[in-house]
């Protein structure tokens, strides 16, 4: 579900503490410019105003719930339209701006995150320092002081180097266990994944690798630390739920109701659940955490020319549920078994399909898909090949005379 009827434009940001309570920031159009604060649910329980005599173009938002934090929010200078971080206590007092003044650093629209553990303030930036191009950089700054405390170029360690894309990587989050994760969006001469690195800029590990879709933004759960990814993918927007340090995908779910180049902002509560800016309907989209079935897609067996077994498995998790496969050429699949009924016990069970009907020596893609009344999780993409047909027998054909 989704609640808004306060903004005057769409939400340009979304940030979500580990209280549970939602900020948003709202640019307007003819009036003012706000900060609101909701419950989890979407109550409104207060606002305060930015002054457009000072700064313009509200954005992206992120919160550190701790002692001494506040809510940070993007917007651009009004008189030189450079873009800053304004700090805001609880109470909707400015506190700090940040604008990499103090650095060779400017920041870039979009990309803020906050650890949650430690404060640090993460800031996409270009550097001007180096000679020759200048260097797409994430930035930290203290939260304490609000010093510069150090930039990395994602070079160290990565399998192809710094942040590739121009004019910067679109996404930004942190876990609390000095790690950030950055998308690099999938536009040309750019990476086109999320790539984790810890807060020194060590390359850790590719979490997102495209192939579901191309990322367009990260968020973080704000207590456990698991990974959200949003993807332009298979189910249109969609969000990857990945474990703790995006070691692998729990289940992708559709968001197909806010349009990919209107989502402002993705963030994740501690209850798991998920909230989307929705710049086009004016409201904050709400994505319950799913309780349902985990489903394992696994090899096939009793592989011949024109037929297969999908093997996988299903744990209902102890509510009703179903599984089917879906199948094709590629990983769009494009057909679907029918629904077969798994149950509501608890444990993991076996879930083979016979699937008759092939064409000789070709390749197929396919998935289990577990369901119950909540949605549907899909298990990873695996694949075979049929066996080729035999040769045809040729009948040679003589006239014997005597």
């Amino acid at each position: 579900g989704g609640f808004g009827g306060v903004f005057d434009s769409g939400p340009a940001g979304v940030g979500v503490g580990v209280s549970g309570d939602v900020f948003a920031s709202d640019p307007g159009q003819f009036g003012g410019q706000w900060v609101d604060r909701f419950d989890g649910v979407g109550g409104l329980l207060g606002q305060w105003s930015v002054d457009r005599s000072d700064y313009v173009g509200l954005g992206a938002v992120a919160v550190d719930s701790a002692v001494g934090g506040g809510v940070y929010v993007m917007a651009a200078d009004a008189d030189t339209g450079g873009v800053s971080v304004l700090k805001f206590g609880f109470g909707g007092v400015v506190e700090r701006v940040l604008d990499g003044s103090s650095t060779s650093l400017t920041f870039n629209v979009g990309s803020l995150a906050v650890d949650p553990v430690d404060g640090t303030v993460w800031v996409s930036a270009t550097d001007f320092s180096a000679p020759g191009d200048p260097v797409q950089v994430m930035a930290g700054f203290d939260r304490a002081s609000g010093a510069f405390v150090g930039s990395f170029d994602g070079a160290s360690g990565s399998p192809d180097g710094r942040f590739a894309c121009a004019p910067a990587p679109s996404g930004l989050a942190a876990d609390g266990a000095d790690q950030v994760y950055v998308v690099d969006p999938a536009m040309e001469g750019c990476k086109g994944r999320v790539d984790r690195y810890s807060s020194s800029g060590v390359f850790g590990a590719t979490v997102d690798d495209g192939s579901r879709g191309a990322a367009v933004a990260v968020a973080t759960d704000p207590v456990l630390g698991e990974v959200y990814v949003a993807e332009v993918g298979a189910q249109g927007l969609q969000v990857t739920h990945f474990t703790v340090n995006g070691a692998s995908v729990v289940y992708t779910f559709s968001i197909a109701s806010v349009a990919v180049d209107g989502l402002r902002g993705l963030a994740v509560g501690p209850d798991a659940t998920v909230y989307a800016g929705d710049l086009y309907e004016a409201e904050i989209e709400r994505f319950r955490a799913y309780v349902g079935p985990t489903v394992t897609t696994d090899p096939v067996s009793d592989l011949t020319t024109t037929s297969a077994t999908l093997n996988g498995s299903i744990d209902p998790g102890g509510i009703q549920s179903n599984y089917r496969y879906e199948y094709g050429l590629d990983t769009n699949y494009g057909q679907s078994t029918d629904p077969v009924d798994a149950g509501s016990g608890s444990g993991v069970a076996g879930a083979p399909r016979s699937l008759p009907g092939l064409d000789p020596n070709t390749t197929y893609h396919y998935r289990i898909v577990g369901s119950n009344d909540s949605g549907s999780i899909l298990g990873a993409d695996q694949s075979f090949t049929t066996d080729a047909a035999p040769p045809r027998s040729r009948c040679r054909c003589c006239d014997c005379g005597p």
